[in-house]
């Protein structure tokens, strides 16, 4: 399937696996993502949420297959035990945007920047044992930065899902303004 894809994305783990290679650092995830490319996606994403010298960041290495050109999408880490989700997130945002007629490279930025708001937003939740989900209902961040790559009005709404010491809270609605 890879030389029909546009973009294809990775985690640390999946391409080690696709290439029998271990991503460790950010100099393995770049080789990755040159070494994918190779397999015909006109770009590649190694998602870095936990390489081992990324500084402190979430480091993602994107390589353009057609110019070879290798950059990366680097936000601050967010430390959270809610990150259950988040390259599937990330995933489906860039497809979104790209369906509405973003670019390629508009489209991983404001994903990535989404999937970060979604991290913080949910950074404090407790749901349990185990890994939580990224947030991504109550992220205005998130939400403005795929209105703005759209070119949408940033008059918008948030709705909350509310989870308590308790369990179910509800939800509860509230308006962002512009």
């Amino acid at each position: 399937l890879f030389p029909h894809a546009v973009v294809v994305t990775p985690n640390t783990r999946e391409a080690t696996t696709l290439l029998d290679i271990l991503v460790e650092t950010v100099a393995d995830a770049r080789e990755a993502a040159r070494r994918l490319g190779d397999l015909g996606p006109a770009w590649v994403v190694v998602k870095g949420g936990h390489l081992a010298d990324d500084g402190g960041d979430a480091v993602d290495v994107v390589y353009e297959t057609a110019t070879g050109e290798l950059s990366e999408l680097r936000l601050p880490r967010i430390l959270t035990r809610n990150d259950h989700g988040t390259g599937c997130t990330f995933g489906a945002a860039t497809a979104a945007l790209m369906a509405r007629g973003a670019g390629v490279p508009a489209a991983l930025d404001a994903a990535k920047r989404f999937v970060h708001a979604g991290l913080a937003s949910s950074a404090g939740w407790h749901l349990g044992a185990g890994h939580g989900p990224v947030g991504k209902l109550a992220a205005e961040g998130a939400v403005r930065a795929f209105a703005s790559v759209l070119g949408l009005p940033t008059t918008i709404a948030r709705l909350n899902v509310c989870y308590g010491p308790t369990g179910w809270g509800g939800v509860r609605g509230e308006f962002l303004g512009r």
